[in-house]
């Protein structure tokens, strides 16, 4: 398994990754947007196939560009969490969503969908 996973991680590259705080409200009911932090994952970043995004919620089908990482690390998605992880690829932001994980003793994943954030 060892030689098979070293083969794998060849394709994985440094990703810049960023994890938001839990939001709170001010004395006077203001919502203040919990801090930013950053950190680096190594993951394989691969175009989706049509089929990926039917598995996307309705609001986020539209964004825009949409792609397969496939990575050790557990990430916040969508579905998880009021304050998604994002990476940032090729100099743009993405939320994660639709995590699977991929057990089979050979080359244990998880797989994660990144869907371009658009700013409002």
């Amino acid at each position: 398994g060892e030689t098979i996973m070293n083969a794998f991680n060849v394709f994985r590259r440094d990703i810049p990754a960023f994890r938001y705080a839990t939001g709170s409200y001010d004395d006077s009911g203001q919502y203040i947007e919990g801090a930013e932090s950053s950190f680096t994952i190594k993951a394989s970043c691969q175009n989706t196939r049509p089929e990926d995004v039917e598995y996307l919620p309705e609001n986020r089908r539209n964004n825009g560009a949409t792609y397969r990482l496939y990575t050790n690390d557990i990430l916040s998605t969508i579905e998880s969490s009021e304050n998604p992880d994002q990476v940032e690829l090729f100099g743009q932001r993405f939320e994660l969503s639709q995590s699977e994980q991929w057990v089979n003793n050979i080359i244990n994943h998880n797989k994660y969908l990144a869907v371009r954030v658009v700013v409002k």
